[in-house]
């Protein structure tokens, strides 16, 4: 199982074609995966390659109020922790309080970037025990 919100949270993306475009997310955890689904104009689901992954630095700013950088992939339809810091990442969340993540391409070649503003992590610890 796995346990994300009831409804899609809102954000702003920019890249070369648009500036602070409305966006829609969503955060997924699991005991083996944690991820962000993102759908840009709020409807328009970003994807990935397996072959060729794009890559991401997720910055998220924990309840503690410190600053935490992952490198994470899209394989196929969301934006994927690296196994190697699933436990780092999940525990962000599972602390509860206020967590505020926001997201740009790893690219030589594009920029953009994801602000997808606080969301609320009460709760969430009990959930994830329950998995």
């Amino acid at each position: 199982g796995y346990i994300s919100q009831k409804t899609l949270s809102k954000g702003t993306f920019s890249n070369s074609a648009t500036t602070n475009s409305s966006m829609k997310w969503k955060l997924i955890l699991s005991k083996g995966e944690a991820a962000i689904v993102i759908y840009e104009y709020g409807s328009t689901r970003l994807t990935g390659s397996y072959g060729f992954p794009d890559a991401y630095d997720v910055l998220t700013k924990g309840s503690d109020g410190k600053v935490y950088q992952f490198y994470c992939k899209n394989y196929t339809d969301r934006i994927s922790v690296e196994p190697n810091e699933l436990k780092s990442f999940t525990d962000i969340f599972i602390a509860g309080g206020d967590v505020k993540i926001a997201i740009t391409e790893n690219s030589e070649y594009s920029y953009t970037s994801y602000s997808l503003g606080t969301i609320n992590c009460d709760g969430i610890r009990e959930l994830y025990e329950s998995l």
